[in-house]
């Protein structure tokens, strides 16, 4: 009936609605995540830095020269070493 279909459909956009506000939470989120992961690689690889470390001559053990998110641990753990 008419109505059943109405009251589906408005249902529905009420869903997606809340969908669409858990999306944008979500990518808020996702971007205040990212700003802090990219912070802390700024400031592990500093402190790496200013106690003189030399990631060249470690980048057998790093992986790497610069700090990411898959060698983040290494990292500190070299300069907690």
């Amino acid at each position: 009936d008419m109505n059943q279909h109405k009251q589906l459909l408005k249902d529905l956009d009420a869903k997606l609605a809340r969908t669409d506000a858990s999306a944008t939470t979500y990518e808020t989120k996702f971007q205040v995540a990212t700003r802090t992961v990219n912070s802390l690689k700024v400031g592990i690889q500093s402190i790496f830095t200013k106690i003189g470390c030399n990631a060249s001559v470690m980048s057998e053990m790093l992986a790497d020269t610069q700090v990411t998110e898959n060698n983040m641990m290494q990292y500190l753990g070299m300069i907690e070493a």
